[in-house]
């Protein structure tokens, strides 16, 4: 269990500059994460387990990659709440989260001033796999498209349920046809 912390100014040569989960059912719990820059997951990097996240600010974190405040890849049933990410950004998809294999519950977010370059979803990228449930939140002002779902991949959602998106922009690829 981590809370009441802290933790800026970090760089990894890898993945989660702030925080790297592999395997772990973690509590992180009233954390504050700034100025932190991975190759995925600037801030916090989530691989396999079924982590616990909430109270977290985010701000000025960098992924050379995808996901430049959070990366979630292949966690079982992970909640995700109570997360202010401002001025995060990633070279590729997700300024803010990028969501791989995983369902999390993503609960009262809020998603300002992210970037990604464009089509790379600015507040959330959806990749392969990836079904979040996106409950009471807030996505604004993040540049080019809010949300996007990965075009490389498929087998993707997005369930949306009392939250205030700007613009209500998604990208969603074609698919070829068969």
């Amino acid at each position: 269990r981590l809370s009441n912390l802290i933790i800026a100014g970090n760089t990894s040569d890898g993945d989660g500059g702030g925080i790297y989960l592999q395997q772990s059912d973690a509590q992180i719990r009233n954390i504050s994460l700034s100025s932190n820059q991975a190759v995925n997951g600037g801030a916090v990097m989530c691989s396999s387990g079924a982590p616990l996240l909430s109270g977290i600010r985010a701000r000025w974190n960098m992924a050379t990659s995808n996901g430049g405040c959070l990366y979630l890849s292949r966690v079982s049933s992970p909640l995700i709440a109570s997360i202010a990410a401002c001025e995060n950004s990633a070279d590729s998809l997700g300024g803010a989260i990028f969501l791989s294999e995983c369902a999390p519950d993503l609960q009262n977010l809020t998603l300002i001033d992210n970037d990604a370059p464009a089509g790379g979803g600015s507040a959330i990228a959806v990749s392969y796999g990836a079904q979040p449930n996106l409950i009471n939140s807030i996505i604004f002002g993040n540049t080019y498209d809010q949300i996007v779902f990965d075009p490389n991949w498929i087998s993707m959602s997005l369930t949306v349920d009392h939250s205030d998106i700007e613009g209500l922009t998604l990208t969603v690829p074609t698919l070829p046809s068969t």
